[in-house]
């Protein structure tokens, strides 16, 4: 991705039509009424990007604003299997664009024969 505009394009990808048919493959959309995958996954994806400890009540304020009218329980209810399902699918298909893109070498890294990374973090994901 080296340019601006292909991240837009890939992100558009990822969180509109690969996020809708992630939900349709999972069941968590089985037929369209209020909810989509993309306005599912959007209202999480920019919520917890503009606050990732944003509550459920913050979060039905992002889903308002994306045309979606719901309470706090409402959305409560839409976290289930299904919903982690197809959050694990689209986060697939993001890291997918990443490592598919094509290297970008920087001006600055081209004056060094190697770039070591030194930490090696790691965070154990919960089995659920």
């Amino acid at each position: 991705m080296s340019s601006l505009p292909h991240v837009a394009r890939a992100m558009q990808q990822v969180l509109g039509e690969v996020a809708d048919a992630a939900a349709r493959e999972v069941g968590f959309v089985v037929r369209v009424r209020k909810w989509t995958g993309a306005l599912f996954v959007q209202t999480l994806v920019l919520g917890w990007l503009g606050n990732p400890a944003a509550s459920l009540s913050e979060l039905t304020q992002v889903a308002a604003k994306l045309g979606i009218a719901v309470s706090p329980q409402g959305l409560a209810q839409r976290f289930d299997e299904r919903a982690a399902a197809l959050l694990e699918r689209v986060l697939a298909a993001a890291i997918e664009q990443v490592v598919a893109a094509d290297p970008v070498a920087l001006p600055l890294l081209r004056r060094f024969a190697g770039v070591f990374v030194l930490d090696s973090s790691t965070i154990a994901l919960p089995d659920g």
